[in-house]
């Protein structure tokens, strides 16, 4: 959103609800494609409901046409204006994402609580650098894990973007991206996401090479990981009913056939796997990881979390590189060190249970708690009170 120059032409760029109508048809999408998005969804946030409803794509582009519905009285102008911004039909009247960023923090008397400084992306970069230098000197035929820890999501994600562009540089690899969240409805929440970027990955292997990585529980895989449905090699080879066994043992078939096809898919290339967010991880996808890691598949695993606690079920083979780093918090302080403007008993509660459960709480049900309680609460202190309690989670 912030990079500004990224251009691309794509049949569909999204959800029709969210995307302006130059990329609803396949046209040109850029930043101003992502500001549009988020529009919609500071709408959604405000009111509880989207301002372009219509399920008919045709009656969709119209309502978008027309431009964005009135919100609500109680909000202030200044933020009804910048959504009007935010969701014009035109592309050049959208704000940057900068311009976003500054309006908030005037508006709400904010310290730019989301910057991180110049001084943490040269961190950033030097820890990437060291895990550029980790991965250059692993023994390729045995597993790699890589740690990388902090509080700043920011300065994480430019240590792991810059690390994996400098190894896509270096050599031929292929990069298999996670994350782990705890809202993520899915049995196995360290896996999933990469399963989906497995399946995609296959789908565009040559078909003679799909045909030697397909393991032979391949029909307990597909059970257990419907995504990889999606390679015909896989569904041409597994059996259309269920194997012998309890379900467990059908699950543990199932791991078995996936930690084959990791294995070959990783003496094909070399393989990074990046794992965000470890902490969220389930137990049973963390015990995946380390069976990987204590075994002979020559991939990387980069794991990333919050700290280091979360690394603690991983352990690594004898022979292979490790390497754990620690990135220190840039992020202002001062909005987080500011006092909460003073919600009612209840909205606290509710809003302490949404940050707890990560949750979202819409600001019409949070200003309806509060206003019962307290009548005279302006909506900006309802939107910097939510705002800083789900910043400072």
């Amino acid at each position: 959103l912030v990079g500004g120059a990224h251009r691309r032409v794509s049949d569909s760029a999204g959800t029709l609800a969210y995307m302006p109508n130059e990329a609803s048809w396949g046209g040109e999408t850029t930043t101003s494609t992502d500001v549009y998005a988020l529009g919609v969804l500071t709408y959604e946030c405000l009111t509880g409901g989207r301002p372009f409803a219509s399920s008919d794509p045709i009656e969709l582009y119209r309502e978008k046409s027309k431009g964005m519905p009135a919100l609500p009285t109680p909000v202030p102008p200044w933020l009804d204006a910048l959504c009007r911004r935010m969701t014009s039909a035109t592309p050049t009247e959208r704000p940057t994402a900068s311009e976003i960023l500054s309006t908030l923090c005037d508006e709400l008397r904010l310290d730019a609580p989301f910057n991180v400084s110049a001084e943490a992306f040269a961190e950033a970069e030097e820890a990437a650098q060291e895990l550029v230098d980790a991965y250059s000197s692993r023994d390729a035929a045995r597993p790699s894990l890589l740690c990388l820890s902090g509080p700043a999501a920011a300065e994480k994600a430019h240590a792991v973007n810059d690390f994996l562009d400098r190894a896509k540089a270096n050599a031929d690899c292929r990069i298999l991206e996670g994350r782990c969240l705890p809202m993520m409805k899915v049995p196995f929440r360290g896996l999933d996401g990469i399963v989906d970027e497995l399946a995609e990955t296959l789908t565009r292997l040559e078909p003679e090479v799909i045909g030697d990585m397909v393991p032979r529980e391949v029909t307990d895989l597909l059970e257990l990981f419907p995504a990889l449905q999606r390679v015909p090699a896989f569904r041409e080879a597994a059996s259309d009913e269920p194997t012998h066994g309890a379900a467990a043992d059908r699950r543990l078939r199932g791991f078995t056939g996936l930690r084959s096809l990791l294995d070959a898919l990783a003496r094909t290339t070399s393989l990074i796997v990046v794992l965000d967010d470890l902490q969220w991880a389930d137990e049973r996808s963390a015990r995946f990881w380390a069976d990987m890691l204590a075994g002979t598949t020559p991939f990387t695993l980069l794991a990333v979390a919050q700290n280091d606690a979360a690394f603690s079920s991983l352990q690594l083979g004898e022979g292979g590189v490790e390497l754990t780093l620690q990135l220190q918090s840039q992020v202002t302080e001062s909005a987080r060190a500011r006092p909460l403007p003073a919600l009612s008993p209840s909205a606290e509660r509710l809003l302490h249970a949404s940050s707890l459960a990560f949750v979202p709480i819409d600001l019409q049900t949070l200003g309806r708690v509060t206003r019962a309680e307290n009548p005279t609460i302006p909506v900006t202190e309802l939107i910097r009170a939510g705002g800083l309690i789900h910043h400072s989670r």
